[in-house]
């Protein structure tokens, strides 16, 4: 049997991950091949492309990508037609143009964590019903959403994939109050989100240790001239993430997963959100959410401060990680607890991957 599987970005990538192990556990001899990153790669996929050189999102930033993409997309239509599987996790503007060729195929289809039609562009949902098999959604809400569209025993809910790797709140250790920085994965977010950052910590009313959380060795050589050209004395560090988060009172981060990983791992934390003044105008328009920030998404509320576009400045900055650090970390401890009781149960992966499975199999008896 033969999987194909399409991860465009790290947090995909590392869900991908997961999975991929899961589903190795239950047929060894399992091929898997397909479009993802590091962490799929060392999980024992046969990377056709790497999701690390393809990390856009955004309007202008993806312009300057399109050669690239389309060298990717070949070499993944041309695997389709050698697979009993296609699964497919977020990336939407890439991966639903992939499923629908699938279908044409008739091959099965598994969507796995969706595309985020909640925040933004609702009328996707429909959309996406139409080009899987079976979806896999993170949150007991996007249920709901699919419902319209398709039947209810193909939406299944399986909880977030975080939780099987959840950092348990600790009491930080160490000299000096641990301040991370994650910037975001794409090198658009690192030049947009870091400087700021680095500014915002001179401003800073408190004595912070800075330490730069680095999703890879190419953004830590995104990191680095701009550390260089600060004049501060900040170490980036790769792979390193937990340790830090670990250790860690306060962090400023790039909105996406890592803004989850972060409020798991209970860190009080500014979110940090800046992409080019056409892509900002766009996403404004099409949101469906009030908040940008996972975790305040999941609460339904907002407790972490959240700062758009032009409002990222170093002062907004120190101003918001002031307001946030004074409720302590006894406090972010607490919405660490209440997020991961609506995110569901651990196993996640393991739930997905007995799913894929039974797809696979399937194909492959009838083919």
């Amino acid at each position: 049997m033969k999987v194909l599987i399409s991860a465009g970005d790290r947090s995909g990538d590392y869900y991908g991950a997961q999975l991929v192990r899961k589903m190795r556990q239950s047929a060894r001899d399992l091929e898997i091949v397909g479009l993802g990153g590091r962490h799929m790669s060392l999980a024992g996929v046969d990377l056709l492309a790497s999701s690390d050189e393809n990390r856009l999102m955004g309007l202008t930033e993806l312009s300057g990508g399109l050669g690239s993409m389309v060298r990717v997309w070949k070499k993944m239509t041309y695997a389709l037609g050698s697979c009993d599987l296609l699964i497919t996790i977020d990336y939407p503007e890439f991966n639903m143009r992939l499923a629908r060729k699938a279908k044409k195929q008739k091959l099965p289809v598994l969507g796995y964590l969706p595309p985020q039609v909640w925040a933004w562009r609702p009328w996707r949902a429909k959309a996406v019903a139409r080009i899987v098999d079976d979806l896999v959604v993170a949150f007991e809400w996007e249920r709901e959403i699919y419902r319209p569209f398709m039947p209810t025993d193909r939406i299944h809910w399986v909880g977030h994939p975080l939780l099987d790797d959840q950092i348990e709140p600790t009491a930080p250790t160490g000299d000096g109050a641990v301040l991370a920085l994650l910037p975001g994965s794409r090198r658009f977010e690192i030049e947009r989100l870091l400087p700021p950052m680095l500014a915002a910590v001179e401003l800073s009313k408190n004595e912070w240790r800075p330490v730069i959380a680095a999703s890879d060795e190419t953004a830590k050589s995104w990191c680095q001239p701009i550390v260089e050209e600060s004049g501060c004395d900040i170490s980036v560090e790769v792979g390193k993430m937990q340790k830090i988060l670990e250790n860690a009172q306060a962090a400023l981060v790039c909105s996406g997963t890592a803004t989850l990983e972060v409020a798991l791992a209970g860190v009080p934390q500014v979110i940090l959100y800046r992409v080019s003044s056409l892509t900002g105008l766009v996403v404004g328009a099409l949101m469906n959410s009030k908040h940008i920030g996972l975790p305040n998404i999941v609460l339904g509320r907002r407790e972490y401060p959240e700062l758009v576009q032009r409002q990222v400045s170093p002062i907004n900055i120190a101003t918001a990680l002031e307001e946030v650090t004074s409720n302590g970390l006894s406090y972010a401890s607490s919405l660490s607890d209440e997020i991961a009781i609506k995110l569901g149960e651990p196993g996640a992966a393991q739930r997905a991957a007995e799913l894929a499975m039974s797809l696979c199999n399937h194909h492959s008896r009838f083919r």
